[in-house]
């Protein structure tokens, strides 16, 4: 386990230079997001980047305290180095300085990987967070062990299990189906998938079999990997 940094509070713009200059942030690396405006490679340490937030203040707080709370999870989430924000009345401004990560490359996604992959979104839920977005784009790779991690937390949830188990589950049910779709896109689906699930005995062979010939197999079921989640693909 990681230790989780605090959150900076930049009371100036001249406490921003200073910090910013810390890292040096330079080229774009990333995709900017609703409320990303930029993943900007870090001059002072190659092996990380800047991610530099814009929105109203609830928006970019939620999103850096929703990092911090996942920052521990290594092998699961990215490496955090710091977080910072600088914010007014009516926006701002934060910052995820994180190791730098690679993008998926479809023929690395073996069934290996998914599985893994599916087991790293089961251990967040375990620990009621929900990340509300799972695309693609939120899925990288890490450059040196090749491990997947999950990415942006911008609109990901805290949930107790014990006290709202509806709600819970539901939360669930979304993060599910939302990866699920967004990975048949990119990779052998279902195939990969079912055979991963075979092979650790989530899935009876029977179920692989029928999942396979089956073209609505494609929407397969987490609850079949994962029992405590019930899902109705109907």
């Amino acid at each position: 386990m990681t230790s989780a940094p605090d959150i900076l509070r930049l009371e100036t713009d001249g406490d921003v230079a200073a910090f910013l200059a810390r890292y040096k942030p330079a080229t774009c690396v990333g995709q900017p997001g609703r409320y990303c405006l930029a993943v900007r490679r870090s001059v002072a340490n190659p092996r990380l980047v800047v991610r530099e937030l814009l929105g109203k203040p609830a928006v970019v707080e939620h999103e850096l305290e929703m990092t911090r709370a996942v920052a521990a999870l290594d092998g699961i989430t990215p490496r955090i180095e710091a977080l910072a924000v600088r914010a007014s009345t009516n926006k701002a401004r934060g910052w995820i300085v994180c190791e730098r990560l690679a993008p998926l490359v479809r023929f690395e996604l073996s069934g290996a990987t998914i599985l893994r992959m599916l087991q790293n979104v089961q251990a967040l839920h375990e620990r009621g967070i929900f990340h509300g977005n799972l695309h693609t784009r939120n899925l990288m790779r890490r450059v040196e062990t090749r491990e997947i991690l999950i990415t942006d937390f911008g609109r990901a949830v805290c949930v107790d299990r014990a006290a709202d188990p509806t709600l819970a589950r539901r939360w669930a049910e979304r993060d599910w189906l939302v990866l699920c779709s967004r990975l048949r896109k990119i990779c052998p689906i279902p195939r990969a998938i079912v055979d991963a699930c075979a092979a650790s005995g989530a899935i009876d062979s029977a179920t692989a079999k029928r999942w396979l010939e089956d073209e609505r197999g494609r929407r397969f079921s987490a609850a079949a990997v994962y029992p405590g989640y019930e899902m109705n693909h109907a």
